[in-house]
């Protein structure tokens, strides 16, 4: 099985993609130049995995969490300065139930031997990267989305167009 760029989150319905992409666009209506996430594309990263052919230990790692559904709002807009244009991001409110299923999931793949990133998690939803602009004022969406399950997935290029394609679904 050849190498796949994998990483773990939460994904969102149609309806609440369409919530975010409005302020995507917000962001947008004040002339700011960037590189937008396309709507296909909104998720919340729960873990980064990297290059790995190692698909079925992530996939025990997955299965042994146990967790119950549980609720997510996002309360703020932000962006982490970056030399060749900002990355403007979307937060999610304080949520411990959240944190306890990331630390769980960190566990569990560091127990099969993955080497994950070595810095705090920072939960947000990434609306755009390359961004030069001067503090658009964007009201953050009212959004409360229940999480029901978190799934493994796949980044791929297809005609040079970024795509994040669900490989595998864990209900909580």
């Amino acid at each position: 099985m050849p190498a796949k760029r994998l990483f773990i989150a939460i994904n969102f319905s149609d309806n609440e993609k369409d919530i975010i992409a409005n302020c995507i666009e917000s962001i947008k209506g004040f002339g700011v130049r960037g590189n937008f996430t396309r709507v296909n594309n909104l998720h919340l990263t729960l873990v980064f995995i990297g290059e790995t052919e190692r698909e079925n230990d992530i996939i025990e790692a997955m299965d042994a969490i146990s967790a119950r559904p549980f609720e997510l709002s996002f309360d703020a807009l932000g962006k982490f300065a970056h030399s060749r244009g900002d990355i403007y991001w979307l937060g999610v409110k304080k949520c411990p139930e959240l944190f306890a299923l990331q630390a769980s999931l960190s566990k569990a793949l560091s127990d099969k031997g993955f080497r994950l990133e070595d810095r705090p998690y920072k939960p947000h939803i990434t609306l755009a990267r390359e961004v030069i602009a001067k503090n658009p004022r964007i009201v953050p969406p009212k959004l409360t989305v229940k999480v029901n399950s978190f799934e493994l997935m796949e980044s791929v290029r297809k005609d040079g167009i970024l795509e994040y394609i669900p490989v595998y679904s864990k209900k909580l």
